[in-house]
């Protein structure tokens, strides 16, 4: 990371306060943030600014999970001494404070914690005294920041190593996506992370904790553009059956199926080309597929070849990548060049006015978006675009099968060009999915991807670290997980940049 500071994403910020307070609503109450900018998918500081409404989010988020943790305070404090004990509350600052920092706290910080408890206790007794530190750790630079400033001493080559306790945060967050376990921070204490051999012990631990698959379906469904679902509006004269019951049938089929894929190790040709997923009776109707379960319950479905392929045919995706009474060949053809190929198309211009292709009776989608795209100002860009999208012509906007489009049957032939290591044509999705499976770009944009969402943009660009990933990750067969291990495995994992006109101590 260039940022030595970097506030908790969203997400990270809900699964801190649920391993902090498992017993309240620390998660739920995480609610209040507002969400993050999901299509940066770099984890930079520029794309985690404190907003005022952030800044409001927390502390409300603060507030309530004070209130809510300290109405059951044997379950809270580490002590079974009366609760008018001071040494009571000092155990519990010194305890929970190394949790919610991440880290030992100083004296100094135990002193005026120590008299925020006292003040607390003065106005309303022990327990509020205890509410007023809770609230007080969960507003701190340091509980709701990464703060990276690393150990004292002269940079070595413009990087400074990253203090234990650092280092075990980087280790829990990129694979757990949360603070670490009291495991990681004694590890940290006594010199066990001082090694890529002692790191490496601990993320194949962590690895081996159910907590470590729920952070990689995120960032399958962060990097596929799949979190805007809950958002996505579809006409309902078109689409009568779309809404909230059918959206979270898909997400469900779409998290089941990463899922699977990561637990499998099946890497992207599996995530690509798999013909098998999970479905209830909603999902198995959008494939035209018979629903082996019933109902809402998920149960095995197999997939017709000749019309799916993983990821991409899922409703989910196509859901996604299209608009609110159509298909979209744009929207899907930019998908596939910016999220799968790491070849994304330039936006157009400020002053252009781009305005979709209006439905008309009798005029196929690949009909009016040929149009589109045979203007002069758009042409360069939509011809990247337009034939990659034009294979997804028997995909309508929630990702229902189709073998005519404005009563004509669908010419889901394809073409991929603009100096890619796949271009050249291609006759529908599954087609395009086994040549993305086959490309050495797509599991370059895979690796780079996946340290830039984690590690930050800068770290992907090193080229030489990202050639040594990409050797763990195909050694692996495409196991994402063998990845993640190796990102903690990096030189520039233990490490971090010097800002330009930073003052060192």
């Amino acid at each position: 990371m260039v940022s030595p500071v970097r506030r908790l994403t969203r997400d990270e910020m809900k699964h801190t306060l649920a391993d902090l307070f498992p017993a309240s609503s620390g998660a739920m109450a995480g609610d209040a943030l507002p969400a993050d900018d999901q299509n940066d998918l770099g984890a930079g500081a520029r794309s985690l600014i404190v907003s005022p409404a952030w800044l409001d989010g927390a502390l409300r988020t603060a507030e309530a999970v004070a209130a809510a943790s300290v109405s059951d305070l044997p379950r809270l404090l580490p002590c079974a001494a009366a609760p008018a004990d001071d040494a009571c509350a000092q155990s519990f600052i010194r305890t929970f404070g190394q949790r919610a920092y991440r880290r030992p706290l100083t004296a100094d910080e135990v002193t005026r914690l120590t008299a925020v408890h006292a003040q607390g206790r003065g106005n309303g007794g022990f327990a509020h005294g205890i509410e007023l530190v809770i609230q007080t750790l969960l507003i701190s630079p340091h509980f709701l920041y990464h703060l990276e400033l690393g150990q004292p001493g002269a940079p070595v080559q413009g990087r400074l190593k990253l203090t234990p306790y650092e280092i075990a945060a980087r280790v829990s967050y990129t694979l757990w996506g949360t603070m670490p376990d009291d495991m990681l921070l004694a590890s940290a204490a006594r010199g066990g992370l001082a090694t890529k051999a002692g790191i490496a012990a601990e993320a194949a631990r962590l690895q081996k904790d159910a907590r470590g698959r729920a952070p990689l379906v995120d960032l399958h469904r962060r990097w596929l553009g799949l979190d805007p679902l809950d958002t996505v509006v579809k006409d309902p004269m078109r689409y009568p059956d779309f809404g909230a019951p059918m959206i979270t049938a898909m997400k469900t089929e779409v998290d089941n199926f990463i899922g699977g894929v990561v637990d499998q190790g099946g890497g992207v040709n599996a995530l690509l080309t798999s013909t098998v997923t999970t479905g209830n009776a909603t999902i198995a109707k959008l494939y035209g597929a018979k629903a082996s379960g019933t109902g809402d319950a998920f149960a095995r479905l197999m997939l017709d070849p000749t019309q799916r392929a993983g990821i991409l045919t899922m409703p989910a995706t196509l859901a996604v990548h299209t608009f609110a009474d159509t298909s979209a060949p744009v929207h899907r053809g930019r998908f596939v060049r910016s999220r799968l190929l790491c070849a994304p198309v330039p936006d157009p211009p400020d002053n252009l006015m781009v305005v979709a292709p209006d439905v008309r009776p009798g005029v196929s989608a690949r009909e009016r978006f040929a149009e589109h795209s045979a203007q002069p100002a758009c042409r360069a860009c939509h011809e990247q675009m337009d034939p990659i999208g034009f294979g997804f012509g028997n995909y309508d906007g929630i990702g229902g099968w189709r073998d005519t489009d404005a009563g004509k049957p669908v010419d889901a032939s394809g073409t991929i060009s603009g100096g890619t290591d796949v271009d050249g044509p291609f006759n529908g999705v599954p087609e395009l999915a086994r040549k993305l499976a086959a490309s050495e770009q797509v599991g370059n944009c895979v690796v780079s991807t996946f340290v830039g969402m984690t590690q930050g943009p800068e770290v992907a660009e090193n080229q030489c670290e990202m050639k040594a990933l990409r050797q763990t990750y195909d050694s692996a067969k495409g196991d994402v997980r063998a990845l993640m291990a190796g990102i903690t495995q990096l030189d520039s994992f233990t490490t971090r940049a010097v800002l330009t006109g930073e003052v060192l101590p």
